[in-house]
């Protein structure tokens, strides 16, 4: 049995998630068993519309997540906790996966959730399965370099973001009795990224895949990968090309007016991430049609079976509204 997490706060979200369910409802029925668990936001009733819209597909059910914790990214952390731990409490068995499946992922092939499951089955005793964020570098010079003691320091090379998997992926459904509780505080696709590079046991799979609207034609006809995540894109737009196979342009990026030793001059406003995102496409390495399993080490799991789950920690607590 397969559990699709559903996290949503809005009722555009809700939107969305209609849009992906008429979509899965247009596909062939999976021959796996699963089962959606719609995750409200604890600032959002659960959507009896949202409800109706999965119970089309297969069973589903609702879980309003419990802990008070807000805003991005600490809020959606809490959410993916409270759901891992709701899966995992009522789960009788722990042979699939609970995919976490965010608003801007979109299945693009018929068979998808066929082939996440074959996946998962080859893949062994793994803590999660998706798509492989590497370790990605940008170039930052000394700081004060402009002034005479420091302009000859060399530019150094940090590491901007630590190699994970991405946070729309495949989890074990006990996971939350896997990780001990000092994994489970802070941004979760980054902590467990720790986690897993201390540890081993994930699974790159090419069948999930970030995606730009500007690559999306070429990802559409790769036969390899069969859900897409449209990291930092227009969500609307993104599904509506998924969905559809249209062709679709990018957004023109915003344009801000500054000012400038006393003049105006005009340029091209890029949102923050973008050149972060544009630093994961590069570094990836091309994607095998094959599995990158990296076996769990030998180690000893007692603290994270005996360790209680935590509630809201007092960092996130600091977070709450």
């Amino acid at each position: 049995m397969h559990t699709i997490i559903l996290p949503y706060f809005s009722e555009a979200e809700i939107d969305r998630y209609e849009r992906i369910l008429d979509h899965m409802l247009s596909m062939e029925s999976p021959k796996c068993e699963f089962e959606f668990l719609l995750s409200a936001s604890p600032r959002t009733e659960p959507s009896d519309r949202l409800m109706r819209s999965a119970s089309r597909i297969a069973p589903a059910s609702h879980l309003h997540c419990p802990t008070q914790v807000f805003g991005y990214p600490f809020g959606a952390t809490a959410m993916f906790w409270d759901s891992m731990r709701h899966v995992a409490d009522m789960s009788d068995d722990n042979n699939g996966f609970a995919l976490w499946m965010e608003s801007d992922m979109c299945p693009v092939a018929a068979d998808w959730l066929d082939r996440l499951d074959d996946h998962w089955q080859s893949s062994g005793d793994v803590l999660l399965m998706g798509c492989e964020v590497p370790d990605v570098y940008r170039d930052c010079q000394k700081k004060f370099r402009l002034y005479r003691p420091f302009r000859h320091r060399p530019i150094e090379k940090k590491r901007w973001i630590a190699r994970h998997i991405n946070g729309g992926a495949c989890y074990r459904r006990d996971l939350i009795h896997q990780v001990s509780p000092e994994y489970q505080d802070g941004i979760f696709d980054v902590r467990l990224g720790d986690l897993l590079r201390e540890q081993g046991g994930y699974s790159s799979t090419p069948a999930i895949a970030f995606s730009t609207l500007d690559r999306l034609n070429h990802d559409l006809r790769d036969p390899d990968k069969v859900l897409l995540h449209g990291y930092l894109q227009d969500k609307d737009t993104f599904l509506h090309a998924c969905i559809s196979g249209e062709a679709v342009a990018a957004p023109s990026p915003t344009v801000e007016r500054r000012v400038f030793f006393g003049r105006f001059s005009t340029r091209v406003k890029p949102h923050p991430s973008e050149a972060m995102l544009a630093a994961i496409l590069e570094a990836k390495e091309p994607e095998l049609p094959a599995l990158k399993i990296v076996q769990r080490q030998a180690i000893s799991r007692t603290e994270a079976i005996a360790s209680p789950a935590p509630t809201t920690t007092q960092s996130q607590q600091s977070k709450a509204a």
